[in-house]
């Protein structure tokens, strides 16, 4: 059971890293939501509030904001699965040498 959950968190960690550390997908995305303004008309109307609305101005700000907020949880999120990888990789180092087994 330990394993799957270090596979877990090993995917995990991955997917966090490929969202981090690849911000041209933030604003490629940024620039879609400032220059579409159809996008309103595809979304339902619950998801269509949560656009960025108003000036450009005030446009900015709410993606920047937003894009910001996005990229700090992204960050805390992989912060804690290392630190999850590191204490099970820790957890298995220390139970296959307690069996004697993988000593280089």
């Amino acid at each position: 059971m330990q394993l799957i959950i270090a596979g877990f968190f090993v995917c995990l960690d991955s997917f966090l890293s490929l969202l981090t550390i690849m911000p041209a997908r933030i604003a490629m995305a940024v620039w879609r939501v400032l220059n579409a303004r159809w996008v309103i008309r595809v979304l339902t109307p619950v998801y269509a509030h949560l656009l960025p609305s108003g000036p450009l101005p005030w446009r900015l700000v709410w993606t920047l904001f937003w894009t910001s907020l996005t990229y700090i949880m992204l960050a805390i999120w992989k912060i804690l699965v290392g630190l999850s990888l590191r204490r099970l990789a820790t957890w298995y180092i220390k139970l296959r040498r307690d069996r004697k087994q993988h000593m280089d």
